[in-house]
């Protein structure tokens, strides 16, 4: 295990990087061998045990500044009506600004936290046309990749 840097901004897209958003998403979903599988839910478990922390606060300032919503959930709509005389307009949600405002702060906050030593290599028999930057970036050390540049010969 080595212990890196993130911002919650980060470990929010290293989650979907992971497990991805709909069902048969991340890289969870691709082939690839056990001992891989078992390292990447070790880290997906740590990210969502790191974002506990900003979820709570996420919540809090959903409940601060939304609205209830016609499914009886609370949100923060983009925008809200307005009424001028007899006409009724659509106009930007000054809450939504305040959110983003009191959020901004903390998705930019580092925290410390412990991920398992995965190398590139344990990902060369999987395929995909998706891109994870933040795990190969941020998680994967890309040192040990060597790429040899032949010269032209024409």
């Amino acid at each position: 295990m080595k212990k890196i840097q993130l911002t919650n901004q980060e470990l929010i897209q290293l989650q979907n990087e992971i497990v991805g958003t709909s069902p048969d998403s991340g890289l969870l979903s691709l082939k690839m061998s056990v001992l891989t599988k078992y390292k990447l839910n070790k880290l997906a478990k740590a990210v969502k045990d790191e974002l506990s922390s900003y979820n709570t606060v996420n919540e809090d300032l959903i409940q601060k500044y939304g609205e209830p919503g016609p499914n009886g959930g609370i949100a923060i709509p983009f925008y809200i009506d307005e009424k001028d005389g007899d006409e009724i307009k659509k106009v930007e949600n000054p809450n939504l600004e305040k959110y983003i405002n009191e959020i901004n702060p903390v998705l930019q906050t580092l925290v410390d936290i412990e991920v398992p030593e995965i190398s590139i290599d344990e990902f060369k028999d999987t395929e995909t046309t998706e891109n994870y930057p933040i795990l190969f970036e941020k998680i994967i050390s890309l040192n040990e990749v060597s790429i040899i540049i032949s010269p032209d010969i024409s």
